[in-house]
């Protein structure tokens, strides 16, 4: 899973990193793809998944709300 759809929900500010994250971890996954470019990256992927609570099934539907505008096979151009 790619838990940002490489970065594009990020540079689309449709929603943050920790929302990816938790989103990602909240659901019954074997791997996550999860980019890390700096050391800083590590650090704080290591917070968000030292701190992370499993979001609510409301918290994933509310997200999913604000994402699904956003959907399209653009963000997966390996789909094409």
């Amino acid at each position: 899973m790619k838990t940002t759809a490489a970065a594009a929900l990020l540079r689309e500010q449709v929603c943050t990193n920790e929302e990816c994250r938790r989103y990602a971890w909240s659901l019954p996954i074997a791997t996550a793809v999860v980019g890390m470019e700096t050391p800083e990256h590590i650090r704080q992927n290591a917070r968000l998944a030292r701190d992370a609570a499993t979001m609510t099934e409301q918290e994933r539907e509310a997200l999913l709300a604000r994402i699904r505008p956003q959907a399209s096979l653009s963000l997966e151009w390996y789909k094409r």
